[in-house]
Parts: C-alpha cells; sequence; structure tokens
C-alpha cells in the first residue's frame, strides 16, 4: 500500500506481524490509535521505528491489559515522531513520553489535563508550538494553572484554555484566543470558580503582542474590558454568558454597544 498516508486502528491488538507491516508504509503521515494493546514486548522485537509521520492522535482508556504507562512508553519506542507537527491526545500522560522527541511540534491538543511542573516544562520546551489546545485542566487548589516561563513558547498563535489560564496570552503573539471551551476544576474535579480573580484574569489577556482577530470569551471579561481600545483590528467574537468557571448572575445585561466594526459576534 505505498499510497497509504492515514492509518486508523482501534480496539486493535498490534502484534509484531502488523507493527512491521505499519513500518513498511513509507507514505504515512497520521496515525490514529484508539483503545489499542499491543503485544507483549513489542518494542524490542521490533527494532525499527514506524515511518516519520507528521500527526498523531492518540486516545485510550487504562482497562488496557497491557497496563497504561507500558502501553504510553512503548508508542513513545515504536513511532517515529522526530518530524512530528500535530499531536492530539485524551490524556496528557499519553504524551509525556512523546514530547521531549517532537522539536518541530506545532499544534498540540489536550482533552484531559492535570497541571503538573513536569508538563509545563515540557510544553515550554517547544519553541515550534503555534496551538496549544487543553479543554478540562485539573489544577489543585492553591496553586497557579501553569509554570511557563515568559521566554516560553516564543510562536504561539492560538490558544484553547480555561479562562484562568489567560496569562499565556501576555507578550506572546496570539491571533485566536478561545477561554470559553476550557474548564478547570480542581482535584475533587468539581469546577474552580474565578469569580475573585476576574480582575486579573480578564487582564492578562488583552496582552497578546500581535493584534487578536478572533476572541471566544466569557461575558465577565466583555464586562470589563474596553474593547474598542484594547482590539482595534477584532474580526470575530464570541461572548459566553454562564460559563463554568464564573459564577451565572440572572441580571447580567444581554445587550452590547456593537461599537467595534467586528465581522462577526456572536453572544449567547
Amino acid at each position: 500500500m505505498p499510497n497509504l498516508h492515514q492509518l486508523s486502528l482501534s480496539n486493535v491488538f498490534i502484534d509484531v506481524h502488523l507493527l512491521k507491516t505499519i513500518c513498511k508504509l513509507k507514505g504515512l503521515r497520521f496515525l490514529g490509535l484508539t483503545n489499542i494493546e499491543f503485544s507483549p514486548n513489542v518494542a524490542e522485537r521490533v527494532l525499527k521505528k514506524t515511518p516519520s509521520i507528521t500527526s498523531l492522535q492518540l486516545d485510550w482508556s487504562s482497562s488496557s491489559n497491557a497496563g497504561e504507562e507500558n502501553l504510553d512508553s512503548t508508542v513513545a519506542r515504536v513511532v517515529n515522531v522526530a518530524n512530528l507537527q500535530k499531536l492530539s491526545a485524551a490524556r496528557c500522560a499519553q504524551v509525556m513520553p512523546i514530547l521531549p522527541q517532537t522539536p518541530t511540534l506545532v499544534e498540540l491538543s489536550l482533552k484531559l489535563v492535570e497541571s503538573t511542573d513536569d508538563l509545563w516544562n515540557t510544553i515550554g520546551s517547544l519553541r515550534a508550538l503555534t496551538t496549544l489546545e487543553m479543554m478540562s485542566v485539573t489544577v489543585r487548589r492553591a496553586t497557579a494553572p501553569h509554570q511557563l516561563t515568559t521566554s516560553s513558547l516564543p510562536s504561539l498563535r492560538r490558544l484553547i484554555a480555561p479562562p484562568s489560564f489567560s496569562s499565556i496570552v501576555v507578550n506572546r503573539p496570539l491571533s485566536y484566543i478561545n477561554l470559553i471551551d476550557g474548564i478547570q476544576s480542581d482535584e475533587t474535579k468539581q469546577s474552580t470558580h474565578l469569580s475573585s480573580q476576574i480582575s486579573e484574569i480578564s487582564e492578562s489577556f488583552t496582552r497578546s503582542s500581535a493584534d487578536p482577530t478572533s476572541l471566544l470569551i466569557p461575558f465577565e471579561f466583555y464586562s470589563i474590558v474596553p474593547f474598542c481600545e484594547k482590539f482595534p483590528d477584532l474580526q470575530n467574537l464570541t461572548i459566553m454568558n454562564g460559563h463554568p468557571n464564573f459564577t451565572f448572575s440572572s441580571d447580567q445585561p444581554n445587550d452590547y454597544d456593537g461599537c467595534c466594526p467586528f465581522k462577526s459576534v456572536s453572544c449567547y
């Protein structure tokens, strides 16, 4: 199959024979692995890695009989990610063995994230990263959402994250900022209420070193920030009322002054 560029495997047991077959797919660029299992010691028995793919998607539960930790490390050992550009995974633990091997990564998408020093040290080293997406982030109480240094992620252009991660915007050239599709919770899996931090986190998202053209924000941000002054080049604006990380108030106004010439405004 010399013309095969994309391969997705779901609920598949990968033995030595199948892995050797995958390794022969010279044109392979995308590999998706969902709820897969490897035969024991497959990494030691197949010394050759897969072709150098550019996109990898991982999604499995901890019910694998190989053990989740072994599965993560096996993928890192058998998949050639030296030229990987796009990486998505259900949980951050699935990519931790892989990320140090991905100097060319430009897009990272994670559904379930546990905020740890190791995670942020690793993400912070990805100099080429332009897109960071985190849908559900667990942050321990009384700790900062992230530990990125001011010099990390110099190429970041797109951010999808909970509102509390707005400080990632500061002095980075973001043009697309989405702070409504991500949710922060604590170690008990309860949504973190951020109303007391609204002034601080709403100020941070205005400090991109570029001029954002697309914003997706909680209503609380819009009600505080002078948009016409801060975002003169804004083209697309989505405002969400009732984000899970803020206390919903029924007396919040539902009309907007419309003073900026946005090409698209959505309010809900």
